[in-house]
């Protein structure tokens, strides 16, 4: 009973901000400076969601053989040399699919 009122809280609290500020009911506008600096979010987090992934594996760092390892740098290079997102995505994809594919050795027959 108690995680269901939790939930709800978390819902209608998230929503009472939301609509503030997309309906325009709080006329707040941000200093020049923070929207500048706030460009740099989405990145920063992205950032912080990708980076362990790549490089840490059980508490340790990633040895460079690793499928996470090899396909995240072909990714960042495929991201650096092609301006579109969806190849970008597609060649990541790919690269760790056939890594993984190829240097698994689990099959139980």
């Amino acid at each position: 009973m108690i995680f269901i009122f939790y939930v709800v809280l978390m819902a209608s609290i998230t929503f009472t901000c939301r609509y503030f500020f997309f309906a325009n009911v709080v006329h707040y506008a941000l200093h020049p400076e923070i929207k500048r600096l706030l460009k740099f979010t989405a990145p920063a987090v992205l950032t912080a969601m990708w980076a362990p992934i790549i490089f840490v594996s059980e508490g340790h760092l990633n040895s460079v053989d690793d499928a996470y390892f090899i396909s995240g740098i072909i990714t960042i290079l495929a991201a650096i040399l092609i301006p579109r997102t969806l190849p970008v995505i597609v060649i990541g994809l790919i690269c760790f699919g056939l890594l993984r594919f190829f240097t698994e050795t689990t099959l139980v027959l």
